[in-house]
């Protein structure tokens, strides 16, 4: 038995990647809380990827960056949140 026989039903790590810079991309345009919680996946799928399948900087990218869209995902606003105030704005004071 060859050791990537275990694991032949990953998906491939580099189409992973593809996806996922897709993902970010389509986030930046549009900020879906959807896309971020795909994101995080996937980043935990890559996390946990066997060393003979990703390097192990990458899975250790995938690991902390995983941390950083779970704040990305813990900061944007939801549906039920209230409206943003408005900035408090003064009355301009003209001199004469």
């Amino acid at each position: 038995m060859h050791p990537d026989d275990d694991h032949a039903d990953l998906p491939d790590p580099a189409a992973l990647l593809a996806s996922l810079m897709s993902l970010m991309t389509g986030f930046a345009r549009v900020r879906c809380p959807r896309q971020v919680v795909m994101i995080e996946r996937q980043l935990a799928y890559l996390g946990n990827y066997p060393e003979h399948l990703m390097p192990p900087i990458l899975k250790s990218a995938a690991k902390r960056l995983r941390g950083e869209w779970q704040r990305v995902l813990f900061e944007l606003p939801r549906k039920d949140d209230p409206p943003a105030a408005a900035p408090e704005t003064r009355p301009v004071s003209r001199l004469h």
